[in-house]
């Protein structure tokens, strides 16, 4: 059936309407958000900003506006998506709690892992884990409520964006900001401007909460909390806005542009990149070569493992049987009372690889000039699978997949986050520098004029 397009005075109307029928009253914070009508919004709150309450209220009261576009007769359908069942645990009993106020309900499952509430008139919302984000495609919902979205993955969100097409659903999510990278953060920035996604990004500070926190901002328990934290906490965990770190050392990374799915193909040499370490990470990236770009299609990132472990759970990928050789660092050709990694690849895994010495920031020019958007096209020249997460996290696009932490690779700082020096710390890196390896290798240098030397000197002396 055709959508109706509604306009804002039937949107303003539907809401009050709503929040009148249940006896609530949003604060004010929350009335631009409830009213948007953006077709995606996303809302970063801080704690115990009633963001979760405030998701439900929009998903119920945008039950009554599709039941105008779509009619009265067709059953709906919507999605909690989380992380983790438990994190749509709030916004499930509160949608329970309205549906029943208003009439509705008909039934509703004790737990929510997974859970449904069914209406009168067969509608049901459901929860889903976006753990497994190949499961996100059975289905076509009407609306999407994404709950804790900054804990939920890039291929995650692709998947509830697919699935939102077929029926042009809208997608509506919250989030309290757990770390200022990623994903979450770029469409923070990205949908609070003008986009092409049709997107709209919302900040709800902890204080707008005013029955917690009857004094807003200059509440005493917000004062305290502000006065016993770090300004970058506080900001993040109470005012709901990204503090990311200082001095990333490729800030033109970005999650939407270098992240999507580039699978290996079995009709392509594959090179892996290795950079051995066994406290920081043992990384592999694995590589193939397209139209003069460079596809890293896997990778294994692993923490306390020696060479023969990680060879022997390479020799278990898809990939491995069309390796041509490898490109390792310089290094594993030093021994140190043993057999070389180099020598060790070569004897355990039967592959050779080749090394040789590359420069730090010539290494990182020539990375950032891959990820540079071509011109023309709109495209980088490096293009990472979601699976490559150990690269990912070293870019700053998620957490550290072995030490669940925030670990991208940084200049050196001092204590007021300016960056010192002209070399970023030696941590955080081990994937990022696999992946230099292999483009030197694969690719050359590039090398800089004298006007780009002069720049980039000024660069490294922020």
């Amino acid at each position: 059936m055709a959508e109706l397009t509604l306009d804002r005075n039937t949107i303003e109307g539907t809401v009050e309407y709503t929040c009148q029928h249940l006896g609530v009253r949003p604060h004010p914070e929350q009335w631009p958000i409830l009213l948007s009508q953006a077709r995606f919004n996303q809302v970063s709150g801080g704690i115990q900003s009633g963001k979760s309450y405030c998701t439900s209220l929009y998903g119920w009261a945008h039950y009554y506006l599709d039941r105008l576009k779509y009619g009265k007769t067709e059953p709906l359908l919507y999605w909690l998506v989380a992380d983790k069942y438990d994190d749509t645990s709030q916004e499930f009993a509160y949608l329970c709690e309205f549906a029943a106020k208003d009439g509705f309900l008909q039934s509703n499952s004790a737990r929510v892992d997974p859970g449904q509430i069914i209406l009168i008139d067969g509608t049901t919302f459901k929860t889903k884990s976006a753990q497994d984000y190949r499961d996100l495609h059975k289905e076509a919902p009407n609306g999407i409520m994404v709950c804790e979205g900054g804990l939920v993955s890039w291929e995650a969100y692709k998947r509830v964006s697919e699935r939102a097409s077929p029926k042009r659903a809208w997608v509506f999510m919250n989030g309290t900001m757990e770390f200022s990278l990623g994903w979450w953060v770029e469409k923070i920035k990205q949908w609070s401007i003008s986009n092409t996604d049709g997107g709209r990004s919302f900040i709800l500070p902890s204080w707008t909460n005013t029955i917690l926190y009857p004094g807003g901002r200059e509440d005493p328990e917000i004062k305290r909390l502000e006065n016993e934290n770090s300004h970058e906490w506080f900001m993040e965990r109470m005012g709901g806005e990204p503090c990311p770190p200082s001095g990333l050392v490729f800030k033109d990374f970005r999650m939407e542009l270098h992240v999507g799915e580039y699978p290996f193909d079995p009709n392509l040499p594959s090179y892996p990149l290795i950079d051995p370490g066994y406290a920081g990470a043992y990384a592999v990236e694995t590589v193939q070569k397209k139209d003069n770009r460079l596809y890293v299609v896997d990778e294994v990132f692993k923490q306390g493992l020696v060479t023969e472990e990680v060879i022997d759970i390479c020799k278990g990928k898809p990939w491995w049987p069309s390796v041509s050789y490898g490109v390792v660092d310089i290094a594993a050709k030093q021994h140190q009372a043993q057999e070389s990694v180099k020598e060790t690849w070569q004897k355990a895994a039967g592959k050779y690889l080749t090394s040789q010495k590359v420069g730090i920031n010539e290494g990182i020019e020539r990375l950032k000039a891959f990820l540079k958007p071509d011109p023309i096209m709109g495209q980088p020249k490096i293009l990472i699978d979601y699976r490559c997460q150990g690269l990912i996290s070293e870019f700053g696009g998620c957490l550290n997949p072995e030490t669940k932490q925030i670990a991208p690779y940084c200049w050196k700082t001092d204590r007021t986050g300016v960056v010192v020096g002209t070399t970023p710390e030696d941590k955080n890196n081990h994937a990022i520098k696999a992946v230099i390896y292999g483009l030197v290798d694969l690719f050359g240098y590039s090398l800089p004029t004298k006007q780009e030397r002069r720049q980039r000197t000024n660069v490294y002396n922020w």
